[in-house]
């Protein structure tokens, strides 16, 4: 017997999104209070395999409510995505809090300074993405290290700069 049934979730970009779900009441002991939690456990079935959620909403809510929240998932996901690849939520080496919240707190202002603008542009161009406004924003930025001979001198000045820093570590602890 087949518990599961067809459920329109969400509009997707070229139809309107599709899925078997099988909905159940199961309860989750709370070993804090000491007493069970009654929740609605809902299973999505997919071609490779099952996807599962618990929810500790009201049973008011129908399965097709439940499964456009499931389905809201796929947006959550595809921000920290486009926060990890574009403005480097992902790469940081801090190693206190208040850097690690820096960060963040500056990555979440670029992406969101970037969705706005994608947001601004979609009327005009639907088909916009986050990586072509980058793209705009970094032609329109003049670069000054534009030739081979300026890059290779940026580098040797910055190697420079860095032996003088060790230096001066080794001197001081010298003396």
């Amino acid at each position: 017997m087949d518990d599961f049934s067809l459920v329109g979730y969400r509009e997707g970009t070229k139809t309107y999104m599709e899925a078997k779900f099988h909905r159940r009441t199961i309860w989750i002991w709370d070993k804090n209070h000491g007493y069970p939690l009654e929740c609605e456990l809902l299973v999505k079935r997919e071609e490779d395999g099952f996807k599962a959620s618990w929810a500790n909403m009201s049973k008011e809510l129908t399965t097709e409510k439940l499964a456009y929240m499931q389905g809201q998932r796929y947006f959550v996901e595809q921000s920290f995505k486009e926060s990890k690849n574009q403005v480097a939520m992902g790469d940081y080496q801090v190693r206190s809090w208040e850097g690690t919240h820096r960060q963040v707190a500056c990555s979440m202002l670029a992406l969101n300074f970037l969705m706005e603008k994608r947001h601004q542009y979609t009327g005009e161009y639907e088909h916009i993405t986050v990586p072509d406004i980058v793209r705009f924003i970094c032609l329109l930025i003049p670069d000054k290290l534009n030739s081979i001979e300026k890059m290779y001198g940026y580098f040797i000045g910055k190697h420079e700069k860095y032996k003088r820093q060790i230096n001066r570590a080794n001197q001081k602890r010298q003396t």
